[in-house]
């Protein structure tokens, strides 16, 4: 009788060990790096796949004089930003927060040792959407200044 006991005892905590497997099998199946192939350890460096002077097709400034919205045609971010024509202000870093909103980090880019002129044009930078991450998934795309 005291060999069944302990037998039970066993295969209950064989069964709760099995148990608490599967819940940490399942959620670490189920994290949106996993599922769509996001790294979720900060930041990382824009890769910009075009970049020409002016707005993109279809795009009127606004007072910010800077925009983003997500080219679900090509998988691609669209980012307009007005400066100057010389040191452009361009997409620096890219991160994927909260599974589908993207934050773009914004800096001059200003070549070392020499001046940037006065004038005020909008460059456009087309850049990769994150790796994984369907343009179809993309939430808020918002841009900050680095």
């Amino acid at each position: 009788m005291a060999q069944q006991g302990g037998r039970r005892w066993v295969l209950i905590g064989l069964g709760v060990v099995v148990a608490l497997g599967v819940v940490v099998l399942v959620s670490w199946l189920t994290r949106p790096s996993f599922l769509f192939g996001q790294d979720s350890d900060g930041p990382h460096e824009a890769e910009i796949v075009e970049q020409y002077a002016g707005l993109p097709p279809g795009v009127e400034v606004d007072e910010t004089g800077r925009g983003a919205f997500v080219d679900t045609a090509a998988s691609q971010i669209v980012v307009y930003t007005s400066g100057s024509s010389t040191c452009p202000v361009v997409p620096t870093t890219i991160e994927v927060v909260d599974d589908t909103d993207v934050v773009i980090t914004l800096a001059v880019d200003a070549p070392p040792d020499s001046a940037c002129t006065a004038d005020y044009v909008v460059t456009t930078s087309v850049i990769a959407l994150p790796g994984g991450l369907a343009a179809s998934d993309v939430g808020d795309v918002t841009l900050v200044d680095g």
